[in-house]
């Protein structure tokens, strides 16, 4: 059983949240916590505006309308304004690459991770989470409609991340279980059963210790845990990089990989930041100033 990330969060805000006093009103931060399953798609646009201050403030425009082509209506841009169109794809696994034939024109990718999946599997094949969106990383990659198109990873749950690392082994090399059986058959071999499966076998780098006296500071302050932290993050990191290393558009494309926490607000402004990035090179190299 998996449990929910934002299940702390909402026991400890349980006397605000169920109060009999004062009706429920979801604060924003409750809004961040809160996870729904998404299918299908729905499409989104957003203004990027640069403030006298040189920082951007993110306009929300409209929500949830998509030509059936896969294509926007035509907003016209303010002078001072950047438009973001936003498709976003259902997240439960077989969604994720059914839509793409409707995509035209994708000038960026965001594709999400959540790295604090490290040691969860999925019960239909007991894959790893990781390896699971790793590969689909690596199918997006190939996708045609997307080779023109520079990938946005968002390496999320950064904060639930550097928890777990104290209390779940990065590397594991698997435990297993032995059940012996009464059966007719005396040569017949105990059942195996798997407690924890192999993961990340690979791994050089650095790992916590799962018993520690006084225990891992998570404030930065740690040397050794933060020792541990910044090898796992840079091994996940290349696990995403090198999956562009063997495909023939690979000089062509931008990548750019982010460690980011889900109830991040400036999240969007990463995605803007990257999206302007992208465009300015896609237009000095048209006009041959980058090869």
């Amino acid at each position: 059983h998996v449990k929910i990330d934002s299940l702390e969060y909402f026991m400890k805000e349980i006397d605000r949240v169920c109060s009999v006093d004062t009706p429920y009103l979801p604060t924003d931060a409750d809004i961040l916590q809160s996870h729904m399953v998404t299918n299908g798609f729905v499409a989104k646009a957003f203004y990027s505006h640069i403030t006298k201050h040189n920082q951007m403030k993110i306009k929300d425009v409209d929500r949830n309308f998509l030509y059936s082509d896969g294509s926007f209506p035509n907003i016209p841009d303010t002078r001072n304004d950047k438009k973001l169109e936003v498709i976003d794809t259902g997240g439960q696994r077989g969604d994720q690459t059914r839509y793409v034939h409707l995509f035209k024109n994708i000038t960026c990718v965001l594709f999400v991770a959540a790295i604090n999946e490290y040691d969860q599997y999925y019960e239909e094949d007991n894959r790893s989470r990781l390896d699971v969106s790793v590969e689909l990383f690596r199918e997006t990659l190939e996708e045609k409609t997307f080779q023109d198109s520079a990938m946005i990873v968002f390496l999320n749950k950064n904060d639930l991340f550097r928890k777990k690392l104290t209390t779940a082994p990065f590397k594991s090399y698997g435990v297993t279980m032995y059940t012996d059986y009464e059966l007719e058959d005396d040569d017949a071999e105990p059942y195996a059963q798997p407690l924890v499966e192999q993961r990340n076998l690979d791994y050089k780098g650095k790992e916590c210790k799962m018993i520690k006296f006084p225990p891992y500071k998570l404030d930065g302050s740690d040397e050794e845990f933060e020792q541990c932290y910044n090898d796992t993050c840079d091994y996940i990191r290349e696990l995403y990089r090198k999956q562009s290393d063997d495909l023939p558009f690979k000089k062509s494309r931008n990548l750019y990989i982010h460690f980011t926490t889900s109830t991040d607000t400036k999240n969007l402004e990463r995605i803007m930041e990257s999206a302007q990035d992208v465009i300015l090179n896609t237009s000095l190299t048209d006009l041959g100033a980058i090869i």
